[in-house]
């Protein structure tokens, strides 16, 4: 019971909690802290947290030269695997060309205590230019090899509401086979995001879809229905 509550806890917690600032090191340095909690855990399109709640922990030290580290924790319960929680580790550096041209990139691990053999690298890529936006990942471990592309658009409205859309085109290094014996290497996801922030805090509503199988999605997760479409909430506050 008490574990199901958490995410509802979390919740309350992050909306009225007035106890954690940023920290101001010095002028160059600020330490900042983030927490989220979301209804399900999408990555890729894919349901890691089995359907259930998810409350993530991040923390940055951030440089005014653009480089920055972080470290984030995740809850999610997986049942195909003995994965209770994962915890990542990113070191990136921010360039801006202009107020709204930029690229930023960073390099790091996600870590699954309970299962090491989970445990990725990741090199991620970013580059934005008023609005639109080219995300590129690249995940390598004893058990994958994958590349995540991601194309899309993010336009803000008044008072504070925003709307994020995106495509990906993803290659999991692996043959996929369909229910009709068809091979591919590569399968699409989709993800639009509706955002408004109020009071110091993000809320969103966000459709997540790919375009997999019944019979793929089972070779990937084990469970056909990971990798359909869903609504996720989520709420978010940096402090």
């Amino acid at each position: 019971m008490l574990k199901k509550a958490l995410p509802f806890i979390f919740l309350s917690c992050i909306t009225h909690s007035t106890l954690v600032q940023a920290v101001e090191i010095n002028e160059d340095l600020n330490l900042n802290f983030t927490a989220t909690a979301m209804s399900e855990y999408r990555r890729s399109g894919f349901d890691l947290s089995d359907g259930k709640p998810v409350v993530q922990g991040l923390v940055t030290l951030a440089h005014k030269s653009g480089w920055d580290i972080s470290a984030q924790v995740s809850n999610y319960d997986v049942n195909v695997v003995p994965a209770k929680y994962e915890i990542a580790y990113t070191v990136g550096y921010f360039h801006p060309f202009s107020e709204k041209v930029y690229v930023y990139s960073s390099i790091g691990q996600t870590l699954l205590p309970n299962w090491a053999d989970g445990n990725v690298t990741e090199w991620f890529i970013s580059a934005n230019a008023y609005g639109a936006f080219f995300n590129y990942y690249y995940d390598w471990g004893k058990h994958s090899n994958a590349q995540y592309r991601y194309i899309g658009y993010k336009h803000n409205f008044p008072k504070n509401v925003w709307l994020d859309m995106r495509y990906g085109y993803n290659d999991l290094g692996m043959k996929l086979v369909n229910e009709d014996g068809k091979i591919r290497h590569n399968y699409s996801t989709r993800k639009i995001e509706l955002g408004k922030k109020y009071k110091g805090v993000d809320f969103t509503l966000t459709y997540v879809d790919t375009d997999l199988t019944h019979s793929e999605c089972t070779q990937i997760m084990a469970f056909g229905d990971k990798c359909s479409a869903t609504a996720v909430f989520g709420i978010k506050k940096t402090f």
